[in-house]
């Protein structure tokens, strides 16, 4: 519509573009020994996030996928601290390829989905041999 020279647009509602975040391949560590833990090992990630147009770095819930050797999968939903890192201990029973998917993330409490970008599905082989103990809490 033009009045006076003045175009005018309909009214409604903006919808903003979801803000973006992606993962950096997460550092995984291994302890089999002296962890205080019930489980004879456990796996450590540390996955640590970039956030693209300028959001912020907190109150972001990621959920993540853990895929263990047997097939089977349990999920997880960790937070982002102010750094950008999402921490997740998981106590293992064998030997071993796992992997970790990061299936959703959203700002808390609104619920507003974050786009995922780049690589999601991270892998990581458990031997007897112990992985960068102790390097994995944030």
């Amino acid at each position: 519509m033009s009045i006076n020279g003045y175009h005018m647009v309909d009214s409604g509602e903006v919808e903003e573009p979801a803000p973006k975040i992606e993962f950096s391949q997460p550092k995984a560590c291994v302890n089999h020994t002296d962890h205080g833990q019930s489980s004879p090992s456990i796996l450590e990630w540390l996955l640590l996030a970039q956030i693209f147009d300028n959001a912020p770095l907190t109150d972001i819930a990621v959920t993540v996928a853990i895929t263990i050797p047997d097939g089977s999968v349990s999920y997880y939903d960790i937070r982002l601290n102010p750094a950008g890192q999402a921490y997740l201990l998981f106590q293992i029973f064998s030997f071993g390829d796992y992997s970790l998917e990061v299936v959703d993330a959203q700002l808390v409490p609104s619920s507003q989905a974050f786009e995922l970008l780049g690589t999601l599905n991270f892998g990581f082989t458990v031997t007897s041999d112990e992985t960068n103990k102790g390097e994995c809490a944030p």
